[in-house]
C-alpha cells in the first residue's frame, strides 16, 4: 500500500457529490472518479481495479458512513473482497493512521512481499493489521508478481515492457521498491 493522495480539484469536491445509501449511479459515479484518481488501482491492495472484479466506494471510517461528516477523505475505490475483509473490526484497531497521512511511506514501508513498522508507530501498524496488507495469500501474490517481473527483466528492459504493458502494472509500490522504477510517468495517460 502507498499513501493515496487526495485531489484539491477533484471531480467529486467541484461537483459537491455525497455518497447516497441506495443511489447506485450517483455512488457508481463517485467510485468511478476514485478509480481513476487511484490510477485505477485498489487504495488498500494495491490490485489492479477491472470490470472481473466487483468494486467498492469504501469508507475508511466506517462510522461516519450516511452521517453528514462522511466525505471525500474518508472514500476510496477498493476491491468488494478487501472492503469486506475489514469488516466491523474499527475499534479493534485504534488508534489507526488514515491513508492519506503525509508520512504514510517513511512509517509503513514495502519489504520482500510484505509491509513493516517501526515496533513503536500503532497507528501503522494497527493500519497494516486492519486492511491485512500481510494477509499469506496477498503477501504471496505480491512476491509472485514481482518473481515474475525479474523473469521479465531478464529478457527485456522492464521500464519499457511496462511502459507498452501498462494494464499488466499490479502492486505499484511493490514494484517500485523491488526495482527503483518510477511509475508516474508510466501511468499517467498523455
Amino acid at each position: 500500500m502507498r499513501r493515496v493522495r487526495k485531489c484539491k480539484n477533484s471531480k467529486i469536491l467541484l461537483n459537491k457529490w455525497v455518497y447516497k445509501k441506495g443511489d447506485a449511479p450517483n455512488n457508481k459515479a463517485i467510485r468511478e472518479v476514485l478509480e481513476t484518481e487511484q490510477q485505477g488501482f485498489c487504495a488498500y491492495t494495491e490490485e489492479r481495479l477491472s470490470s472481473t472484479y466487483a468494486r467498492d466506494v469504501e469508507h475508511f471510517n466506517p462510522n461516519l458512513k450516511n452521517t453528514a461528516k462522511d466525505n471525500y477523505k474518508n472514500w476510496f475505490a477498493v476491491s468488494h473482497k478487501w472492503n469486506n475483509e475489514k469488516g466491523k473490526k474499527w475499534d479493534n484497531f485504534q488508534p489507526l493512521m488514515h491513508p492519506t497521512a503525509l508520512n504514510f511511506e517513511s512509517r509503513l514501508w514495502y519489504e520482500e512481499g510484505v509491509y513493516l513498522t517501526k515496533n513503536n508507530d500503532k497507528k501503522a501498524k494497527n493500519l497494516r493489521d486492519y486492511l491485512c496488507l500481510n494477509d499469506e495469500q496477498l503477501a504471496q501474490e505480491r512476491k509472485n508478481y514481482i518473481k515474475g517481473l525479474k523473469d521479465i527483466q531478464n529478457f527485456c528492459d522492464l521500464k519499457t515492457y511496462l511502459k507498452n504493458n501498462p494494464d499488466f502494472i499490479r502492486f505499484p509500490r511493490a514494484l517500485e521498491t523491488e526495482f527503483g522504477i518510477k511509475l508516474k510517468n508510466i501511468l499517467t495517460k498523455k
